[in-house]
C-alpha cells in the first residue's frame, strides 16, 4: 500500500519537477529575467508598452517625407516560397495567423511596399502614438 502512494505521489510530482529542471534550465541558457518575461508576458507585440515605463516624445519640427511608390506584386512574391514551404496558402493568410500587424518596406527613399493586417491600419499608429 505505501509503495502503492509513493509511486503515485512520484507520478503526480513528476510534471512540476520536469518544469522546474527547464525553468532552470532556461535562467542558466539565457536569463532570469528572461525567463520570468516569457513566462508573465508570453511573446513580444503591439501591446508591450503596457509593461514597461513610457516616455512621451516630441514630434520632430520638420519630417521626411517618402516617396510612394509600391510594388505589391514584387515585394509578396519574394516571400511566395516561405510561405507555401510552411503550409500558407498565400502571403495574406500567412500575414493574418503570424498576428502581423504591419509590414512596411522601404527602399532608400521610396516607400516600395506598405500594407496593415489584423484590424490595424495608418491611422492606428497614428492614434496609438498621439495618446502616448
Amino acid at each position: 500500500m505505501k509503495i502503492k502512494k509513493r509511486v503515485l505521489s512520484a507520478f503526480l510530482l513528476s510534471p512540476f519537477l520536469v518544469l522546474g529542471v527547464a525553468v532552470i534550465f532556461l535562467s542558466i541558457r539565457y536569463s532570469p529575467t528572461y525567463v520570468y518575461r516569457l513566462i508573465t508576458m508570453n511573446i513580444a507585440d503591439v501591446y508591450d508598452y503596457k509593461h514597461f515605463e513610457n516616455h512621451k516624445i516630441r514630434g520632430a519640427e520638420s519630417a521626411n517625407r517618402f516617396i510612394s511608390q509600391p510594388k505589391e506584386e514584387y515585394i509578396e512574391s519574394l516571400f511566395d516560397d516561405l510561405v507555401t514551404k510552411t503550409g500558407f496558402n498565400g502571403f495574406e493568410e500567412w500575414a493574418i495567423e503570424s498576428q502581423t500587424t504591419a509590414l512596411i518596406v522601404i527602399q532608400r527613399d521610396t516607400i516600395i511596399y506598405e500594407k496593415y493586417f489584423n484590424g490595424f491600419g495608418n491611422s492606428s499608429f497614428l492614434a496609438f502614438f498621439e495618446r502616448y
